[in-house]
């Protein structure tokens, strides 16, 4: 199995701002493990009037806030834009195929932020569409605080299942373990 790490919106405006802290070196020491075949990266764009803006009052990233983070990029094949909460989107799903031989990935590890909002709803996204989500816990984090974090972890223990929450590094071998157990 080919292992994918989809990085969700690793964006100064939120890297700057979640805890647990450090999340772009965190991240950039894992992926200098080489451990992955392939590295995706959603970037959240907001839009004018958009659902953020109209129920929440909030207006997004601006300016420098939208630029991945510089310990991401040497390492990423793919930045695909998102303007919602799901990292599970139709160009992803495009890429992602791409990048696994013209089919859908069995599984894709999931990173970023924020752990109760995109990294859920991406979780979920793409465990309807019959892809195995990981979440690798300690490369997620929240702009909402360690105790978002946490709270979004154990949501998604409830909804994709403890197993499906990765503590440490990923390895060849956790996945190959990970598969033929679950």
């Amino acid at each position: 199995m080919r292992m994918i790490l989809v990085i969700i919106d690793p964006q100064h405006g939120f890297f700057d701002h979640a805890m647990p802290e450090n999340l772009a070196s965190r991240l950039g020491q894992l992926l200098s493990k080489k451990i992955f075949h392939a590295v995706v990266a959603t970037q959240f764009i907001n839009t004018p009037n958009d659902a953020f803006q109209q129920f929440t009052g909030w207006d997004g990233l601006h300016g420098a806030e939208r630029n991945i983070c510089k310990e991401i990029q040497p390492w990423l094949n793919a930045i695909i834009p998102k303007s919602g909460f799901n990292g599970a989107i139709t160009p992803v799903m495009q890429v992602l195929r791409t990048l696994n031989g013209e089919c859908p990935p069995q599984a894709v590890f999931l990173a970023g932020t924020d752990t109760e909002a995109c990294i859920m709803a991406s979780a979920m996204g793409f465990f309807e569409k019959g892809i195995r989500p990981l979440v690798l816990a300690d490369y997620c984090a929240s702009s909402g605080g360690l105790s978002v974090h946490q709270a979004g972890l154990l949501c998604l223990e409830r909804a994709i299942g403890k197993m499906n929450i990765v503590h440490g590094d990923p390895s060849c071998t956790f996945v190959s373990d990970c598969l033929n157990a679950g």
